[in-house]
């Protein structure tokens, strides 16, 4: 019967020590994956054909990009990616058959038949193509509908106006192949257009004078016809020829700031026209710019800044003749200016915001077009830094539950290796509790009560420091400290081990002598074990961690938080050299102390660290 309760107990006191502190949780797989709302799932569908509709074709696909950025869970992936994969499908193979009857459009208003016909060709097989893959996206509404509640009626009508657009592009297509055998029947005359110009380089700004004739190939000038001129590829003005099939006239230079640009002439036959003329281009002619390029020299007057501090640019524009009277500054997404001198030089005064980030960053000193003088720049780098600030603290290594923990510290921050006092507040996060102090000169400290119900075991203390000044840089670090709660852990050790060997009669009586007096010594035999003292353990865990430190620091070893008494002597091995001996001494008498309620030879434990301690020095 005895040991039937000395089993039940024992089970019962190792639940109830697991039990303390273990958070409640919930079962990822049981909580379920949200979708996308359907309203706006049918809204960005609507804004995508509509753009498609108005030939928007660069937008839509743009909205498609960001619908693949939509979290889908796993198993409705390849239903929604499948249907977004025949709508881009369809919006590209869309723009492509509009970009093939535009060119064929053109072609056919120049007389090249054989370039057209080749366009229609390529738009008819595209519209074939992009009719099968309307099919299926058609019949993939439905399954797309259902599977994310999605309005049938509603999606079902925004697809069909792309089937709209197919039968617009076939309709033209139709009307385009009608005019192609129409051309086709008559005989139709080539042109040959030419352009000419006097200089080969010209000033920004300026008129340039050109002049070219439009003749059909055997010569005959063409009386009437529109010449247009493109500067650059793009449409600059339009002559008129004369009964010698002659144009002239002054073209304007925009203030284009490159080494070069072309110029060139098309004519392309009007609607009395078509039919009997074939348009033509002329040849390109290029042509050197003329502009003035000033050069910006610049410099800081210091490299390495701080948050809220300022700094100055020097510098000056030379070879601007006195036009360029503002310089620019672009620097952290910010623009400045100031007015440069007469002899160019110029001076400004930047602040360098409180919240910006540190690291180098690039400053831009420029100038603006301003006829003949071309734009200019400059670039330069600052630094900007924060004062590194670090923690000096005194923590124990070992708390004792439904005690009090205290905490104390400076905030040091070092700068030209002087120590500057700093202010803010300081952050301590223990026990699930935040705690918040302000510092005025650096020294702060906290003091804890520890919870009762705490469970023994390592806890973790996580100090930050916030500055009140921008100049210096936060500092966070985290402390470990073990935590013995002899309600957790020696009471119910020594109620094991009594019952395992006295039996629950025995216990009885004792119980009843433990509650007159603090402690008791109780003989169970050999080896000697105890109750001991709270203080003792205190002190010997607090020699065997400092011996940690001292092994960590002169070594390189880590303990984990994680890592038990012997996982460390272990990791420690013989790497310890003469030092292993007292260490593995040390270990085993720690955990006899804690674990097994043996009392220590504290002045033995001193020993052995003075020895570690010496011989790793």
């Amino acid at each position: 019967m005895n040991k039937v309760l000395i089993i039940t107990l024992i089970v019962f006191l190792s639940a109830s020590s697991l039990a303390v502190g273990l958070p409640r949780h919930l079962n990822p797989s049981e909580v379920p994956e949200e979708l996308p709302l359907n309203v706006e799932l049918l809204t960005i569908y609507s804004l995508i054909v509509d753009a498609v509709q108005r030939e928007n074709f660069s937008l839509a696909l743009k909205n498609i990009d960001e619908l693949g950025r939509v979290y889908i869970p796993e198993n409705l992936r390849y239903i929604y990616s499948r249907f977004n994969e025949l709508l881009d499908r369809e919006i590209k193979i869309l723009n492509q058959t509009k970009i093939s009857l535009d060119n064929a459009e053109y072609e056919l208003f120049k007389g090249v038949l054989e370039n057209a016909r080749s366009e229609l060709r390529r738009a008819s097989s595209l519209l074939a193509e992009v009719e099968l893959i309307d099919g299926e996206l058609s019949e993939s509404c439905r399954e797309f509908s259902k599977t994310f509640r999605i309005p049938l009626l509603q999606l079902s009508e925004k697809v069909a106006m792309l089937k709209e657009l197919i039968k617009e592009y076939r309709a033209r297509l139709k009307n385009l192949l009608l005019e192609l055998e129409r051309l086709e029947g008559l005989i139709i005359l080539d042109t040959l257009l030419t352009l000419h110009t006097n200089v080969s380089e010209v000033l920004v700004g300026s008129e340039l004078f050109i002049s070219g004739t439009l003749r059909t190939e055997d010569g005959s000038p063409l009386l009437g016809k529109t010449v247009t001129v493109y500067l650059d590829g793009r449409k600059v003005t339009s002559f008129i020829t004369d009964r010698l099939g002659l144009f002239k006239g002054f073209l304007k230079i925009p203030y284009i700031y490159k080494p070069t640009i072309s110029i060139f002439a098309e004519y392309i036959p009007d609607i009395e026209d078509r039919g009997r003329f074939r348009g033509s281009r002329s040849n390109v002619i290029t042509l050197r710019l003329v502009y003035n390029v000033p050069t910006i020299i610049a410099w800081l007057n210091s490299s390495e800044v701080r948050p809220s501090d300022s700094f100055e640019i020097h510098g000056q524009v030379i070879g601007a003749n006195g036009i360029v009277k503002t310089i620019y500054v672009s620097f952290l997404g910010m623009d400045f200016n100031t007015d440069v001198l007469e002899n160019g030089n110029f001076r400004i005064v930047l602040s360098v915001p409180e919240n910006a980030p540190t690291g180098r960053h690039k400053i831009t000193v420029y100038t603006k077009p301003h006829g003949i003088i071309a734009p200019a720049s400059k670039s330069l780098e600052v630094m900007i830094y924060k004062i590194n600030t670090s923690f000096i603290i005194e923590v124990p290594s070992i708390v004792l539950g439904c005690y009090r923990l205290q905490v104390h510290g400076k905030v040091v921050a070092k700068e030209l290796n002087e120590e500057i006092p700093v202010s803010g507040d300081v952050v301590l996060e223990v026990f699930d509790r935040v705690l918040r102090e302000v510092v005025e000169s650096s020294d702060f400290s906290f003091n804890i009560s520890i919870p009762c119900y705490a469970p023994s075991g390592y806890i973790s203390m996580k100090i930050t420091y916030i500055p009140r000044a921008p100049i210096y840089d936060g500092e966070t670090i985290v402390r470990e400290v073990l935590l013995i709660n002899p309600l957790t852990v020696f009471v119910p050790v020594s109620i094991v081990t009594y019952l395992m060997v006295v039996g629950i009669n025995g216990l009885l009586r004792r119980v009843r002598a433990m509650q007159e007096v603090s402690f008791k010594v109780v003989t169970l035999g050999k080896p000697e074990m105890v109750l001991i003292h709270e203080n003792v353990v205190a002190e010997i865990a607090k020699i065997y961690f400092n011996a940690v430190h001292v092994i960590e620091d002169l070594t390189g070893l880590k303990r984990r938080p994680s890592d038990t008494i012997r996982e460390f002597l272990d990791k420690a091995g013989v790497s310890l050299g003469k030092a292993t001996l007292a260490f593995e001494e040390l270990s085993y008498m720690t955990e006899a102390a804690i674990y097994g309620g043996i009392e220590p030879d504290l002045e033995l434990a001193r020993h052995l660290y003075d020895q570690i301690l010496r011989w790793l020095i």
